[in-house]
């Protein structure tokens, strides 16, 4: 399984998650294999710089052939864009992008709804 999470710097497993998916100016790409429990991180960064929007995040879905994203925030356009690509949306807690690495070895991750869309940037997301 492939996973998209936004990143407000690249220091690696350290690198702070953003608070809000589509204004990210880094993304990890996390691969994950079930079976063999491994891990495999790449990150990138945003199409367009800091605040690409959901445009330049659904770009980088598509080009990536992500399966899902594992987010903080994120807003009805980008929601709506992802469902339209067949995305799977997760919310995390987690500060780091090594304690989201834990939550998928864990099988922890939790689905987004909806109602927890950030209402304020639908306009911008």
């Amino acid at each position: 399984m492939r996973y998209l999470v936004p990143l407000e710097s690249d220091l690696g497993s350290h690198s702070r998650v953003s608070s809000h998916f589509g204004r990210s100016p880094y993304y990890a790409l996390v691969s994950h294999d079930p079976l063999s429990g491994g891990l495999r991180v790449e990150i990138k960064s945003a199409l367009g710089g800091a605040g690409g929007g959901a445009c330049s995040a659904g770009d980088l879905v598509r080009r990536l052939k992500v399966d899902a994203v594992i987010v903080k925030g994120i807003g009805i356009r980008a929601i709506q864009v992802l469902r339209e690509l067949g995305v799977e949306i997760y919310k995390t807690g987690s500060e780091t992008l090594d304690q989201v690495m834990k939550e998928i070895e864990e099988g922890r991750l939790t689905p987004f709804t909806s109602d927890e869309a950030c209402r304020g940037m639908h306009s911008r997301s």
